[in-house]
């Protein structure tokens, strides 16, 4: 694993985008008026991988036979520590247990071939 990979393996975020326009319909006819510059969370459940750390919109006009507004979501999220332990340091350290459980049981144990199969 590279020094990169072990410095910010606890440190996983993502910004995930959500993209709101009206693409058939000019600013002539559909006019997005955002009244917000986050985005409300209150009917957010809660995620046991992920935390929201914050979240933010940015308005855009594109001009091609007419303006149009597009309106993008920003999520800023962040895993949780537990997500890696479930995920990596218990099943890591069982594998590792079962590995040295392996070598110290005698060879004339009967149990040491059904541990190593």
């Amino acid at each position: 694993m590279s020094m990169y990979g072990r410095t910010y393996l606890l440190k996983t975020a993502a910004a995930p985008t959500i993209q709101v326009g009206t693409w058939m319909y000019s600013d002539n006819d559909v006019k997005l008026i955002a009244t917000r510059r986050d985005i409300d969370l209150d009917n957010l459940h809660n995620n046991s991988e992920w935390d929201v750390i914050e979240t933010w919109m940015n308005e855009t006009e594109i001009n091609f036979s007419g303006p149009y507004t597009a309106h993008r979501y920003y999520i800023r999220l962040q895993r949780r520590v537990s997500f890696y332990t479930c995920a990596l340091i218990i099943p890591s350290t069982l594998l590792w247990l079962l590995t040295i459980a392996v070598y110290v049981i005698p060879p004339q144990s009967g149990e040491k071939l059904a541990l190593g199969e």
